[in-house]
């Protein structure tokens, strides 16, 4: 792996993560991955074996929040010599990172309200962590508290200082830490293969609750990130937690809950997973999965399964979905519940599940959108990618305010036993694009069931039910069943 340190961190870093195999897959294109819980063999992080310990007041550390403890902990770090290092109760006040350098099948452990706390004058000095691992190998951090010096407001990435960082390590587990105010992350992982994080308490970081960088093999398991909320306008202002170049990501049980910007995602990480989450209130996207500019131009298998997302506020300007995947080869979007504003606040930006190409890469293929519930938003599921089926999912809204159950702007894409009730709109093909089958749903309450009128070759609308209510079941010339206009034919019994 690559250990070159990290250079040039800072907006441009804003980006995202992965994990996978395989799965039912459309006709004609590449196996879909299958989630997995598990790193490969010989890879899961291991808890570390047990150790004689050690605690830091026998170095000197005082932990009554006044005394400089820096020194003191910087010694106990550097002498610990094979033995676990514990941290009694107590506040530990320092003025500068504490370093742990080639740690080995040790843990680092706080006792119930053990806290290491930022002076107000802290300096950063050459490395990037509060608390800084470099090197560690089978090492597990836990049940510490870290508070950091946060300036509302200030660029996190001007100065870069995390709660924790983790770097060029090899079977890390980092659990049970409340990390709160750290001025950029609040936990940051670098260069490292096999990392678990679990069960911590990220809270108001400046730049991300958890991030990681050239990092494989990590499982972001039943984390709870707690963000800024409203950041006036300020784009650098906090992620959740996101994840740059790397392979084999899962993120499962994990709790988003107000977050200034996108809530999670991975770039440039091939093999992704995003499992049962819950987003709740978020500034830009929900759960996005993407390339890294300059390093990917796409990624391989994405699944995003099972997840809640909802309450999207439009605190940044360039924000539109709820589920987004950019330019992913292989990616299967199933079992999710979206539920949007339904104008209340008014976010007009705002796509339930969008597929879509990243810039001037290749576009997103082979991908299926399957079962997932999605409920009033703006517009429903846009599709803008190669070879994708969409089956399965219900799509439900009130007028005025949603617009569009299903936009459709590529070729050749299958729409079968949905429900659409109550946009606008059921299924609205942009100009040009053709070849779409459309079977087996179910329409009810929308203005035009579906809306082919755009010079759109090769249209199937078959077999479909429209409820008393729709006021047209399709508009333009489509092949059987329904090439007309609100026909008795068409409707339901």
């Amino acid at each position: 792996m690559n250990a070159a340190p990290l250079v040039g961190l800072g907006a441009s870093l804003l980006l995202g993560a992965g994990l996978v195999q395989r799965a039912e897959a459309p006709p004609g294109s590449l196996a879909l991955p299958l989630a997995t819980d598990t790193a490969p063999a010989g890879v899961v992080a291991q808890a570390a074996p047990q150790r004689p310990s050690v605690s830091v007041t026998a170095f000197g550390a005082r932990g009554d929040g006044t005394t400089d403890d820096t020194a003191a902990l910087n010694r106990a770090a550097s002498q610990a010599a094979g033995r676990d290092l514990m941290f009694p109760a107590g506040t530990y006040l320092i003025r500068g990172p504490v370093v742990f350098s080639g740690f080995k099948d040790q843990t680092v452990r706080g006792a119930p309200g053990a806290t290491i706390r930022a002076a107000p004058d802290y300096q950063r000095g050459k490395v990037e962590g509060m608390l800084h691992f470099d090197r560690p190998v089978g090492v597990t951090v836990r049940d510490l508290k870290v508070v950091g010096q946060r300036v509302p407001g200030a660029n996190p990435y001007a100065t870069v200082i995390d709660g924790i960082r983790v770097t060029q390590g090899r079977n890390i587990t980092l659990t049970g830490l409340h990390i709160l105010d750290a001025p950029t992350n609040g936990i940051g992982v670098e260069d490292t293969d096999t990392v678990t994080l679990r069960g911590n308490v990220l809270e108001r970081a400046g730049g991300a609750g958890g991030w990681s960088h050239r990092t494989v093999h990590q499982r972001w398991l039943n984390n709870t990130v707690i963000g800024l909320g409203d950041p006036g306008g300020k784009a650098l202002a906090g992620l959740g937690f996101f994840a740059t170049i790397g392979d084999d990501f899962l993120a499962e049980g994990n709790v988003l809950n107000n977050i200034s910007n996108t809530a999670t995602k991975t770039e440039g990480v091939h093999h992704v997973v995003y499992r049962n989450n819950t987003v709740d209130v978020f500034g830009k996207d929900g759960i996005k999965v993407m390339p890294y500019t300059g390093a990917t131009a796409t990624v391989e298998g994405a699944v995003i399964e099972n997840n809640t997302v909802r309450a999207r506020r439009s605190w940044a300007p360039d924000g539109s979905a709820y589920i987004l995947m950019h330019s992913v080869n292989g990616g299967q979007i199933r079992g999710n519940r979206i539920e949007g504003t339904g104008g209340q606040p008014e976010v007009y930006s705002e796509d339930a599940i969008k597929v879509n190409t990243w810039a001037s890469g290749p576009p997103s293929r082979n991908i299926v959108i399957e079962g997932n519930q999605v409920r009033d938003t703006r517009r429903g599921i846009r599709i803008e990618a190669d070879n994708v089926v969409l089956r399965g999912n219900t799509v439900t809204g009130r007028l005025p305010w949603a617009r569009s159950a299903v936009i459709v702007g590529s070729n050749g894409v299958s729409i079968a036993d949905n429900l659409f009730d109550g946009p606008a709109v059921g299924v609205l093909i942009d100009r040009g694009f053709g070849r779409t089958r459309i079977e087996n749903n179910r329409f009810d309450h929308v203005e035009t069931a579906v809306y082919a009128d755009n010079g759109n070759p090769a249209v199937t609308v078959s077999r479909n039910t429209f409820g008393a209510a729709v006021q047209k079941a399709v508009a333009g010339a489509v092949g059987r069943d329904c090439n007309f206009y609100n026909s008795p034919e068409c409707r339901a019994p």
